[in-house]
């Protein structure tokens, strides 16, 4: 079983730019094969999607307030 990296690994990066790349428009990937090609738990994959959502909310509420407001 994959954990969490104690350091940070290019693997990760590497594997998600492929994904990107290779992974038809529209279709979502399962957590479980992100992980797999990156080398991590689909814990982390999850974490990291939680954590990437809750950034574009953040930064796009003001704006979408502003747009709805307007």
């Amino acid at each position: 079983m994959h954990t969490r990296p104690s350091t940070r690994n290019p693997n990760i990066d590497i594997g998600l730019a492929v994904l990107d790349i290779i992974r038809p428009a529209g279709i979502a990937l399962p957590h479980r094969l992100i992980a797999d090609v990156c080398g991590c738990s689909p814990q982390f994959i999850y974490g990291l999607e939680q954590s990437a959502i809750k950034k574009i909310k953040q930064q796009t509420s003001g704006d979408l307030q502003d747009f709805l407001n307007d």
